[in-house]
C-alpha cells in the first residue's frame, strides 16, 4: 500500500488531468468530464486517499451504468502506458465488470437520490481501497475545484493532450502497476458487511453506529460459518400428534389422485366446458343438466396435509450486560459486539434449521433504557425480519423479565422457548480487560454461538 504526497497545485492538476485522459470505460469527452471530477472531490473532502482518476472514472461508469461505453482500441489516443493499459483492462477492468459484490453495490447505490450515490460510491472506492491494499494520493479538493470552474471543453482538450504525446506520470505508473498487482489476487471486492450497510442505506449514517453495525455482520458471518450444517437430533421421547390447528397451519400438500362428482369450481375438469352452448335461447344447455344433477367432473385431491408448527423464541437480554461494553487487549471487537453476533447468528441458524416451521423471535430488552445502543445495531441488522414480523424487538418491565426467566411454557397454542442472557463466557464477569488468545477469544464465541442454536432447537423439537 503506497501513498503519495503532491507538493504543489500545478502538480496536483497535472495528476488529475493525466489521470482523467486514462478512463477506459468511458471516453473523456467535455459532455462528461465533470462527472468524475465531482467524484473525486467528494472522496477527497472526505479525507480519504485519491485512487487514479481513471479507475475512478471506470468505476463509477460501471456502477452507474454509463449509456456510452466503448471498448479500448489499438488506435485509442491515449497510448500511454501501453502494456500497463493492457494489464489494466484485463485484470482491473475485467474485474470490475465480473464481480458479484459490486453489482449488489451498484443495484443499491441506484436507489439512492443523486446526492446520497455519489456520497456512496467514495464509500465503495474507500471499502474497495481498504480490502485490495490499495494506496491513493493525498489531494486537497483545490484543484479538483478549479478544474470543476474551468470549461468543459479546455479540461477534456488538456486532458486528452498530456498523454497524447505517449509520456505519462511518474506516480500513475506506480499506480496502475499497483492495481494490477491487486487486482489480480483480490477475490469480492466488497464484504458482506459493506453490501449490508448499502443495502440498509447505513453507509451514510453517523460514523460510530456504522462500525458497530459493520463489526456485529462481520462478526456474525465467522460465528455462522462455525455452526455445524446438520440440526441437533431431536429429543426421542417427543412425539407428533394431529391436533386442532388454525386453518393457517394447515397446508394441503396431496396431488390430484382421483375424480369426484364433488369440488370447487377451479377443480372443475375443463373439458365439460364444451357442454356450454354459446346462443342464450338453447339455454338450459347440458352443462347446467349436468350441474343440477351433480355430474359434474371435478379434480380430487388426496388427503395429505401438512402442518406448519408454530414457534415462538423469546431473548430476555439483562441489563448487566452492559459491563460486556469493553474490549480485551487481544480480541477482535468488544465483547458486547462478539455477543450481539453470537444473536445474529444463532438466529440465522435456527431459521435454517427449522425453515419448515412459521418461527417468531422476541429479543426483550430492559425497559430502562441500559441497552438502548445495542437495541440500535439490532434494528439495523434485523431491520428485514422487523419489517416481515418474524423478529421482534422492545423493552419489558421486571415483572415480565421474571416471567421469561421461567423454561418452556405454552401459551396461546404456541410454544414458546425462553431464553434469559445474562452471562457470556467467563471472562465477561471481570470489571477489567484481560489479556485472552484470540484463538481462545473465537473458540470460545464459538460454542457460545452453537450451545444457543442448539439449546433452541432442542427445546422445540
Amino acid at each position: 500500500m503506497t501513498f503519495h504526497e503532491l507538493q504543489s497545485p500545478e502538480a496536483a492538476r497535472d495528476y488529475l488531468l493525466a489521470g482523467l485522459a486514462l478512463g477506459r470505460v468511458v471516453r473523456p469527452q467535455p459532455m462528461n468530464i465533470r462527472t468524475p471530477l465531482r467524484w473525486l472531490l467528494e472522496i477527497a473532502s472526505e479525507g480519504h486517499p485519491v485512487p487514479p482518476p481513471g479507475f475512478v472514472h471506470d468505476l463509477g461508469s460501471i456502477v452507474f451504468g454509463a449509456e456510452v461505453v466503448r471498448h479500448p482500441t489499438a488506435d485509442d489516443p491515449v497510448a500511454w502506458p501501453a502494456h500497463a493499459l493492457a494489464r489494466y483492462d484485463d485484470a482491473v477492468l475485467g474485474k470490475l465488470f465480473s464481480d458479484r459484490s459490486l453489482e449488489r453495490a451498484a443495484d443499491a447505490l441506484r436507489r439512492l437520490n443523486p446526492r446520497d450515490s455519489v456520497r456512496g460510491l467514495a464509500y465503495i472506492l474507500e471499502r474497495i481501497r481498504e480490502r485490495t491494499g490499495l494506496g491513493g494520493v493525498g489531494l486537497g479538493t483545490g484543484p479538483i475545484k478549479t478544474l470543476l470552474e474551468a470549461p468543459p471543453e479546455l479540461v477534456a482538450r488538456q486532458a486528452l493532450a498530456t498523454l497524447s504525446s505517449g509520456q505519462g506520470h511518474p506516480i500513475l505508473a506506480a499506480q496502475y502497476q499497483e492495481l494490477h498487482e491487486q487486482f489480480r489476487l483480490a477475490a469480492d471486492l466488497l464484504g458482506p458487511e459493506d453490501i449490508f450497510e448499502l443495502e440498509q442505506g447505513t453507509a451514510l449514517a453517523e460514523l460510530g453506529q456504522r462500525v458497530a453495525v459493520r463489526q456485529v455482520v462481520r462478526t456474525a458471518a465467522l460465528l455462522y460459518q462455525s455452526l455445524p450444517t446438520a440440526p441437533p437430533p431431536p429429543r426421542p421421547e417427543r412425539r407428533t400428534a394431529a391436533t386442532p390447528l388454525p386453518d393457517e397451519d394447515a397446508y394441503p400438500v396431496g396431488g390430484f389422485s382421483s375424480l369426484s362428482n364433488r369440488g370447487s369450481t377451479e377443480s372443475l375438469l375443463h373439458s365439460q366446458l364444451a357442454f356450454m352452448e354459446k346462443d342464450e335461447a338453447d339455454r338450459p344447455d347440458l352443462f347446467d343438466v349436468k350441474f343440477l344433477r351433480d355430474e359434474l367432473l371435478y379434480y380430487s385431491r388426496d388427503e395429505n396435509q401438512f402442518y406448519r408448527r408454530r414457534r415462538r423464541f423469546r431473548l430476555l437480554l439483562e441489563p448487566d450486560l452492559t459491563r460486556a461494553r469493553l474490549k480485551d487487549p487481544d480480541a477482535p471487537v468488544q465483547r458486547i459486539v462478539l455477543l450481539l453476533a453470537a444473536i445474529v447468528a444463532s438466529i440465522r441458524k435456527i431459521t435454517e434449521w427449522l425453515s419448515v416451521d412459521a418461527l417468531t423471535f422476541e429479543i426483550a430488552l430492559p425497559a430502562d433504557g441500559s441497552l438502548d445502543q445495542e437495541s440500535e445495531v439490532l434494528k439495523i441488522v434485523f431491520r428485514n425480519e422487523i419489517e416481515a414480523g418474524t423478529v421482534r424487538l422492545g423493552p419489558v418491565a421486571e415483572t415480565a423479565a421474571i416471567e421469561l426467566r421461567m423454561s418452556t411454557v405454552a401459551t396461546d397454542e404456541r410454544e414458546v422457548t425462553g431464553i434469559v442472557v445474562d452471562r457470556i463466557p467467563v471472562w465477561v464477569e471481570a470489571g477489567e480487560p484481560s489479556r485472552i488468545d484470540t484463538q481462545e477469544v473465537r473458540e470460545a464465541w464459538d460454542d457460545v454461538t452453537r450451545s444457543l442454536a442448539e439449546y433452541a432447537v432442542r427445546a422445540a423439537n
